[in-house]
Formats: C-alpha cells, structure tokens, sequence
C-alpha cells in the first residue's frame, strides 16, 4: 500500500519513508509500520499509536541566562 512508512527500532520512530507500495522495499533495521496520522522521527510506537515525545521545561540556573 503506498504512502508513508515509519521505520521502527525498540519502539522509536528512527526515519520515514515515502513508499510507492509497488516496489519490494524493507527497512535494512527495525520494522516498518504504515503511518495514518501524525508522526516524526523521536516518536514513540507502543504497537497501536504513535507518541509523541514530552517536552522538558528548560532549567534556568542563573538570573543573568533567562531572556529579558
């Protein structure tokens, strides 16, 4: 089935791919897994969904570095 594939390795998204579905194609690692939805390299693939990562706040130590 064309469309874009998701190449997954230890259940994190590492690439995309755009496949025409025709041509004999596999990831060279991982799994890949047909993207219906939002997706990006850094996701999270719990085998049903895609994940996005969880923002950190960033820790500002000393005044003088927070922006003015």
């Amino acid at each position: 089935m064309p469309g874009t594939y998701a190449v997954v390795e230890n259940d994190v998204v590492t690439n995309l791919v755009i496949w025409d579905g025709k041509s004999e194609w596999s990831p060279e690692t991982g799994t890949a897994v047909l993207v219906n939805g939002a997706c990006g390299i850094g996701w999270s693939y719990d085998g049903k969904s895609f994940i996005a990562p969880v923002s950190k706040p960033e820790i500002v130590t000393h005044p003088e570095e927070q922006a003015s």
